[in-house]
């Protein structure tokens, strides 16, 4: 169910969810209403300033997208009281639930997700409804940090380096690690304080934490990677670069911290900063016959408008929707825009290198006794959230716990996995069902329902950290409401599937540690037709279960490629300036030229801060 903000539709909230459940789960959801707004109140927000807007349509800087960048943007620009800035969103306020850090699964599919899927595919998704893989990303202020699973890890400094090495000066690790370093406020007591120094900051805005509380397994696969050579580690944004650890996260006191509430919480009350919700921006102007951008076209229920701008748009809408405004407003491929009728402002390689962190599940039995996660558990563990912010929804469980390692040499210090751990109780379905939120077919849910019906499943998810294949975006049609066509390319490339079977087969030998063996852990044949004929445990019979179980980590990027303008494969500057255009830059993952050996959220703050300092100091001087 959705939670919505708490000045809108409690009355129908209390309605649906008493109506369907019992006299706990009914005691459980008064208790929770009644705490709500203390939770989540709109004052905590910016407010949505639509009728002072419009009647003064002009501003110096407009940021299209208040995710992870966009919302960095907004703060740091807004510094400067000289300047009026301008930040549109498609959503709305986060609502209570993308509080609840150990309930991110259950934000799929609601009003703060866009609800993406891709093509079909031919050698992925195999499982999926109509072979699509299903794309939650953030429609709501904070973007995705508002509905992601909070870890906060930056990526190998080689990653960086990369950057740099493909001229894009000025994006080595060394020169973007002071804007990791800003944005952070850290709290934890485990890493020293010389590495504190040199690779953290405790006075910035973004709150970074472990998560409160532990569950028992956590431990227990950190033994297991112990014991076969994989170090346990306390950081891994800092001089180690593998190993296993409880997760540092964007997560503070029990509750989510999302760019949202990092950085436009505390500007909500500047006169300078202008925010408007529930709004699509449609198309960029352009000054006649020129490639200057001049402001946006924006719709709200029908009603559409114009809005200048005196010096810089800039598109923070994700590796989604950045290329798909680009393209709308004329900037992108020649062909493609031609197909669509769309007349071509500059021939730009928009919607291309898009690169994500493909998923393969790795389905281990532990056959032991373990209560189900039912409706009348699930609600005392919401009243508890609600009322003190503590207990089950504070942490993950054993997906606190990551690693990141090279599969096919644990001494290698450049990893190219990534495995995330995830605890299915027994009767799992009735609350976490995470294989529907990911859209798989009938089939393949009922042979998860059935390996979880008594007994828990631990999951561990084989994540690829740097794929070679590449797929590409378009659009569909010259409707901006209608979603682009996005073609995920998974395992388009053998080494690709090299790679994720050696992780399949390293979760194999893991499972036969002493520490997993204590609780009966065993690998699950999963009873596919396309896979019976291959043995069990044979490359062929992982590679087949790859090409089926297969989703995102949702780290879509790439797709507006920063890279010098020699670059004939870039369409941004290393300023991130929009090759041939004046006035128009692109922040947000979009720009990665090559994706990170992290989850990306990290990343693109860090974007957000780089870009607001090019913007400073270009402006300021003019």
């Amino acid at each position: 169910m959705d939670f919505w903000p708490c000045n809108e539709s409690l009355p129908l909230l209390a309605t649906e969810v008493v109506q369907s459940s019992g006299s706990a789960f009914t005691f459980a959801v008064n208790t929770i209403i009644a705490a709500h707004c203390s939770l989540t109140t709109p004052l905590q927000w910016p407010p949505d300033k639509r009728s002072e807007i419009l009647a003064d349509p002009e501003f110096d800087f407009i940021i299209v997208g208040a995710g992870s960048a966009g919302s960095v943007i907004a703060n740091r620009l807004s510094e400067n009281p000289d300047w009026k800035i301008l930040l549109v969103e498609a959503g709305d306020d986060p609502t209570l639930d993308t509080e609840l850090v150990g309930a991110f699964f259950n934000l799929f599919h609601s009003q703060n997700d866009w609800q993406y899927r891709t093509e079909p595919g031919q050698n992925y998704c195999l499982s999926s409804k109509n072979s699509q893989c299903y794309w939650p990303r953030g429609k709501t202020l904070g973007g995705s940090s508002s509905i992601n699973a909070m870890f906060y890890v930056r990526g190998h400094k080689e990653d960086f380096n990369e950057w740099n090495d493909m001229g894009n000066e000025g994006w080595s690790y060394d020169e973007v690690l002071p804007y990791f370093k800003k944005s952070q406020a850290l709290h934890d007591d485990l890493i020293s304080k010389d590495e504190k120094e040199k690779y953290h900051n405790e006075d910035g805005l973004l709150n970074i934490g472990r998560h409160t509380g532990s569950h028992n397994l956590s431990n227990v696969i950190l033994n297991a990677y112990e014991e076969i050579g994989v170090p346990i580690v306390q950081d891994l944004s800092g001089k180690d670069t593998v190993g296993a650890l409880k997760t540092l996260a964007t997560a503070y006191k029990g509750r989510r911290q999302s760019a949202a509430r990092a950085f436009l919480t505390p500007a909500r009350e500047r006169s300078n900063l202008f925010v408007l919700k529930k709004t699509l921006v449609t198309k960029i102007i352009f000054r006649e016959n020129s490639k200057v951008a001049i402001g946006i076209e924006v719709q709200k229920e029908m009603e559409i408008n114009i809005i200048k701008v005196r010096k810089e748009i800039i598109l923070s809408a994700g590796a989604i929707n950045t290329p798909q405004l680009l393209m709308l407003s004329g900037i992108g491929p020649r062909e493609h825009l031609e197909e669509m009728g769309i007349d071509i402002v500059e021939d730009l390689p928009v919607g291309l290198n898009l690169q994500d962190h493909v998923v393969v599940s790795n389905l281990i039995n532990l056959n032991i006794d373990m209560l189900p996660l039912d409706k009348e558990t699930y609600s005392i563990f919401m009243t508890e959230f609600v009322t003190k912010q503590t207990g089950f929804f504070t942490n993950l469980g054993p997906t606190e716990v990551i690693s990141f390692l090279n599969v096919f040499d644990l001494n290698d210090m450049i990893p190219n996995i990534q495995f995330h751990h995830i605890l299915l109780p027994p009767k799992s379905k009735e609350i976490l069902d995470i294989y529907k939120a990911h859209e798989f077919d009938d089939n393949t849910l009922n042979i998860i329902y059935e390996l979880n019906e008594q007994y828990p499943l631990l999951l561990f998810w084989s994540v690829l950290l740097k794929p070679n294949s590449l797929g590409v975006i378009k659009l569909k049609s010259k409707d901006p409401y209608e979603k682009p066509l996005i073609n995920a390319n998974y395992f388009d490339d053998a080494f690709d599937v090299e790679t994720i079977v050696q992780s399949m087969e390293f979760v194999s030998y893991l499972t036969e540690t002493f520490a997993l063996q204590q609780y009966n852990a065993s690998l699950v044949r999963l009873p596919f037709t396309s896979c019976e004929n291959f043995a069990f445990k044979s490359k062929k019979y992982f590679e087949c279960i790859a090409r089926h179980l297969t989703s995102t980590l949702y780290h879509p990027v790439g797709t507006v490629k920063m890279g010098p303008y020699e670059d004939v494969t870039s369409v941004v500057s290393p300023e991130l300036r929009v090759h041939g255009m004046l006035n128009l830059r692109v922040a947000d993952a979009s720009i990665m030229p090559r994706i990170v050996r992290a989850n990306t959220n990290a990343a693109t703050i860090m974007i957000g801060e780089k870009v607001s300092d090019m913007i400073k100091d270009y402006w300021e001087w003019d």
